[in-house]
C-alpha cells in the first residue's frame, strides 16, 4: 500500500505489482461527490479536451480518465469555476473545480468509445460519470498536406452546419460535416464520409 499527501488530505491507493499501470482506490462510491462535464460530447474527431469541473464535501484529491474501461490518464484540475464555487459555497476550493484533458481523439479506433471520469474526495472514495462519445477520422490521418486537396470544395450552410463537399484527402473525396463546438470555441468536425 502506498500513501501519497495530496496538502492536507491523505489518500490511499493500493498497487499490485503485476499491473503497474492500474491504480486502485476506495471501492467505496460517494454520490455526494458532483461531477459535470461540459465536454466532448457526440461525434468528436482529431483531438479534443475533456472538460468540466468536480466537487465534493472532503475536497477533491485526484480525477482519473478511463477510455473503454482502461485507465488512460490522471485529469489535472484546479482551473478557476466562479460559477461553481458562487452556486456551491460549501464545498472546498469549489471556485478552483475545474478540470481539463487534452485527448488525440484520432488514435482511438472510429466508432463509440466510453469515457468514464472519476473523482476521488479526500476520503478516498470516489464518483463516476460516464459517457459516451463516436469518433470519426479520415483513413490515413497522417496524411501530409500535399496529399490534401481543398481546390474543389463546395460548401452547404444552416444555421448550426457547415457541410464541405469534395474534400479530397489521398485522392478520395469526403463530405465533412462541422458544427460550432462549445468547448473548443469554434468548429469542428463531426462527421467524415467517403462520397
Amino acid at each position: 500500500m502506498k500513501i501519497l499527501k495530496c496538502s492536507t488530505f491523505r489518500v490511499m491507493f493500493i498497487v499490485f505489482l503485476l499491473m503497474p499501470s492500474t491504480t486502485t482506490f476506495a471501492a467505496v462510491q460517494n454520490t455526494e461527490i458532483i461531477i459535470s462535464l461540459d465536454g466532448p460530447v457526440g461525434q468528436v474527431t482529431g483531438g479534443g479536451t475533456v472538460v468540466g469541473w468536480a466537487i465534493a464535501p472532503t475536497g477533491i484529491a485526484e480525477m482519473l480518465l478511463y477510455i473503454d474501461g482502461e485507465e488512460y490518464s490522471t485529469i489535472p484540475m484546479g482551473s478557476l469555476r466562479k460559477d461553481v464555487g458562487a452556486k456551491f459555497p460549501t464545498y472546498p476550493n469549489s471556485d478552483l473545480s475545474g478540470f481539463s484533458l487534452y485527448i488525440p481523439f484520432f488514435i482511438l479506433d472510429k466508432g463509440s468509445h466510453v469515457l468514464s471520469i472519476f473523482a476521488i474526495d479526500g476520503a478516498g472514495k470516489y464518483n463516476v460519470l460516464t459517457t459516451t462519445i463516436d469518433t470519426t477520422v479520415f483513413e490515413g490521418i497522417w496524411s501530409p498536406a500535399s496529399e490534401v486537396d481543398l481546390s474543389n470544395i463546395t460548401e452547404t450552410r444552416t444555421k448550426e452546419t457547415l457541410v464541405l463537399r469534395n474534400f479530397k484527402v489521398q485522392g478520395v473525396n469526403h463530405k465533412v460535416t462541422l458544427n460550432w463546438d462549445y468547448v473548443l470555441q469554434g468548429l469542428a468536425i463531426k462527421q467524415i464520409q467517403r462520397q
